[in-house]
């Protein structure tokens, strides 16, 4: 950058008119994802002893093309002292492709309930446009042995976006449906906007189970309305489905408003042309009228924006 690029001004120093700044551009890059319902465990739920196959789904969701890297699989939060169940190896990816890896888990002397991770490219040897989606969580419970019959669970429930920044706004909410039991499982699963005792399902799934197995399920919904709002997930809602335990088969997920946006609107009717019917009138020494038009904000929930130079 130079200033009196052309000498135009005489000045007391010249030799301060310059300066640079380096700039590393990065170009197309790849972006590993892991999302909810990439990570699975089969055969679920695992009984106490049993060598199980955790498999993991790694999506490379960017512009590029990555290289090879390590997945990681933990019991317990990575950052918080999780033990290391074992480790695979993830090939290159081209972009939008996916490949499923599998790692065994043996669950000798391990009874209750614990949390599995999963990290892709867990040594950061992929440069990519998103280092936070490489990582994904499931809960598991480790039982003594699974109930005879069908038994679902909703393990999990998850949003994205989950925070809600335009209007309208297409929000995707991803459930986890198991079965515990010994048996098939056939019923439906049901999302809510709202709770399920005072507001109607937006959207219902057929779902079938099999014995000791999951599925995840995809819902999509439109968001026309500001506020935050709790979605929930109810596997059998009509309670069709015969089962030892109908505590579990319910999971719930926020979508947060913060409520640091506005929108202002000009509506064609309050816009209107010189001499044109509810519009100025033009004036009569011939100078031209300027048209008429207000902005409003259609959510005036929202703080009104500030001038950041403090001038109002």
């Amino acid at each position: 950058m130079v200033a009196d690029a052309d000498q135009e001004v005489s000045e007391a120093r010249e030799d301060d008119n310059a300066t640079s700044r380096s700039l590393k551009v990065n170009g197309l890059l790849p972006d590993l994802v892991v999302r909810t319902g990439d990570l699975a465990v089969a055969p679920y739920p695992p009984e106490t002893g049993e060598t199980v196959q955790v498999s993991v789904t790694v999506t490379n969701a960017g512009t590029k093309a990555s290289g090879p890297n390590l997945l990681r699989l933990v019991l317990g939060n990575p950052r918080l002292g999780g033990t290391l169940i074992g480790e695979a190896v993830v090939p290159a990816l081209a972009i939008g492709q996916a490949v499923t890896v599998v790692v065994p888990w043996s669950t000798a002397g391990l009874e209750g309930a614990y949390t599995l991770f999963a990290v892709a490219d867990a040594r950061y040897e992929v440069f990519e446009s998103d280092e936070t989606n490489n990582e994904t969580s499931v809960p598991v419970r480790i039982a003594e042995s699974a109930p005879a019959g069908a038994d679902l669970e909703l393990a999990t429930l998850t949003l994205s976006p989950s925070t809600l920044t335009t209007i309208p706004t297409v929000v995707e909410a991803r459930a986890i449906v198991r079965n515990l039991g010994r048996q098939e499982a056939v019923s439906t699963v049901a999302l809510y906007d709202g709770d399920p005792a005072s507001a109607p399902a937006i959207a219902v799934q057929p779902v079938s189970v099999g014995p000791r197995s999951a599925k995840t399920l995809v819902f999509s919904t439109t968001v026309s309305s500001p506020g935050t709002r709790t979605f929930v997930a109810l596997a059998d809602p009509d309670g069709m489905l015969d089962e030892p335990d109908g505590t579990n088969n319910r999971q719930s997920a926020v979508l947060v408003d913060p409520q640091t946006t506005f929108d202002l609107e000009v509506l064609a009717s309050e816009v209107s042309a010189p001499g044109e019917v509810g519009g100025r009138e033009a004036r009569r020494d011939g100078a031209r009228a300027q048209p008429r038009h207000r902005a409003r904000d259609r959510h005036p929930r929202h703080p009104r924006a500030r001038d950041p130079l403090g001038l109002e």
